[in-house]
């Protein structure tokens, strides 16, 4: 395109006309001047249709918009103005839609109240040092810390209030953190117990009325301990309540807790009665370490009732007044290796009428296993009582190697009680061979009213009686003997049944050896069998 016209050559470079009447002459063209005119509207035209010709259209003399078209096209991309960013070709810009898009997406997850930035300033309590005043709370705030002491707390439950997280030991004693295994016992209840506890009790003797040992879950970790070594050296002593009385060791509903190394001592008597030394009841299970309780003096040794069990082996039992142990109520007692010793076979006692007038006197006797129970009593000794060992009412009393000596009846079985007493030849498991054995009773081994007594190698020596079987009772006392009987050794009695097979060569002494004669029914309807060997 060429440079700008230049200007007419007049002195206001304006054209100006002519005036003949006033001789004022026009302004005159020159012909140069004229010809640069031309050659600006030519390159002028070359400009238009090139821009026109680019467009893709070509020069129309009947147009007068085609280089508005064109123009519309450079900066539209078409004849028509577009009204998107996309239209005008801008493809890195924020639309509208991608405003609001965005926008949506810092409100959206808040609440309604907070989605302005009007309504977050006002949150903020319109502080413009909003973190710094943050920053100045939080430097006063506690440091971190494990423990509630730690953060400064002082009223809250601590993890100790209601459990016991790691292995605890508990003291009692005079001067310990305990004054008596009831107090110890009572600190546990309501407590998850995540760990086992030992209560272990100081050396000494410690007075009580009873103590009961009951609600408590975790029964199965908590070990109560005195002087396994020496249990005498460690003694519960009962004393009379106000009314004269005292419970002796109770446990009651716990199960698996172990209570080893103690000597409880009641007594029985007008002014003071102790109704037993141990008792656990109501499916309760409760074990020692063997050879670590000793049970002495009150009315009763050891009762396990109401379908608890007990383990006591070695457990020694002397000086009680009724029964030294006494396995009710279909509970069931494993008392292997035990030791009970009476006050002899006629000794009473009265009971005082402040305990039940209607009671009878009491006779000091070994064990009863009665209503359904179970008693393992093994390799046993039981001496000076009335009554030695009494299996009834449908119970089960293994006293295999079991010696009763000094009583009235040494073992009795009736109403469908069960008594083992067996012996066994000697062997590894027995180097010295082993024998159920009655001495010096009225009656070694009866069996009445339906029950029965296995007493195989058995012996019955100095009794009056060795074996009596009477009301269809039935006993098995092959291959043992009776000696030194002073009336018959093997008798059985009204429809009774007594196996007395190779039991002729070891016995002597007794003023009669078997009545009925063997193998020949009698007393009314009674049989003593004996193998006849050919």
């Amino acid at each position: 395109m060429q440079d700008t016209l230049k200007p007419v050559l007049t002195d206001d470079s304006l054209f100006h006309d002519g005036n003949p009447a006033s001789g004022t002459p026009g302004t005159v063209v020159s012909a140069d001047w004229l010809n640069n005119a031309q050659a600006a509207i030519q390159s002028t035209q070359q400009e238009v249709l090139t821009v026109i010709k680019n467009n893709g259209q070509n020069a129309d003399p009947t147009r007068k918009d085609q280089l508005l078209q064109a123009v519309q096209n450079i900066a539209w991309g078409s004849a028509q103005r577009p009204s998107t960013l996309a239209g005008y070709g801008i493809a890195d810009g924020a639309s509208k839609t991608d405003l609001k898009a965005a926008i949506d997406g810092v409100v959206a997850g808040a609440p309604g109240a907070l989605n302005t930035l009007q309504e977050l300033a006002a949150a903020l309590g319109n502080d413009s040092n909003y973190a710094a005043s943050v920053t100045k709370l939080l430097s006063g705030k506690a440091d971190k810390a494990s423990t509630l002491a730690g953060y400064g707390i002082v009223d809250a439950m601590k993890a100790s209030d209601w459990g016991v997280q790691g292995y605890t030991t508990l003291q009692v004693g005079p001067g310990k953190a305990f004054a008596s295994i009831q107090d110890a016992w009572n600190s546990l209840i309501g407590k998850v117990l995540q760990a086992d506890v030992l209560i272990q009790v100081a050396d000494g003797q410690y007075a009580t009325s009873g103590i009961w040992l009951n609600n408590q879950p975790f029964a199965s970790r908590i070990r109560i301990q005195g002087n396994t070594a020496n249990p005498s050296a460690c003694k519960i002593v009962l004393t009379p309540d106000a009314n004269k009385l005292s419970n002796g060791v109770v446990f009651s509903r716990v199960s698996g807790v172990n209570f080893s190394g103690f000597h409880i001592v009641g007594e029985a008597s007008a002014n003071h009665w102790s109704y037993r030394c141990l008792r656990v009841e109501e499916a309760a299970v409760v074990y020692s370490d063997p050879g670590t309780i000793v049970l002495e003096g009150a009315a009763a040794g050891l009762e396990v009732d109401q379908n608890a069990s007990g383990n006591f082996v070695k457990i020694r039992i002397s000086g009680i007044k009724g029964w030294a142990a006494s396995i009710i109520g279909g509970a069931h007692a494993i008392l292997h290796n035990c030791a009970i010793t009476g006050l002899g076979i006629n000794v009473s006692t009265t009971t005082p009428a402040f305990v039940n007038p209607d009671m009878p006197s009491l006779m000091s006797s070994g064990l009863q296993c009665v209503e359904g129970s179970k008693a393992w009593l093994s390799v046993s000794s039981i001496s000076n009582v009335f009554q030695g060992c009494v299996s009834a009412s449908n119970s089960y009393l293994w006293a295999d190697g079991t010696a009763v000596d000094q009583a009235t009846n040494a073992f009795q079985a009736e109403w469908g009680g069960l008594i083992w007493n067996s012996g066994a030849n000697p062997s590894p498991a027995v180097p010295n061979g082993r024998r159920g054995k009655a001495s010096n009773a009225d009656i070694g081994y009866l069996a009445g009213r339906g029950g029965t007594i296995y007493a195989y190698m058995a012996t019955a020596d100095n009794c009056n009686c060795g074996f009596y079987a009477v009301y269809s009772g039935a006993i098995y006392a092959a291959n043992g003997w009776s000696r030194n009987s002073k009336k018959v050794g093997y008798c059985a009695d009204g429809l009774a049944w007594l196996d007395a097979s190779g039991t002729q060569a070891g016995s002597y002494g007794c003023t009669q050896l078997y009545d009925p004669a063997p193998n020949t029914p009698g007393n009314s309807g009674a049989y003593v069998y004996q193998k006849i060997t050919p």
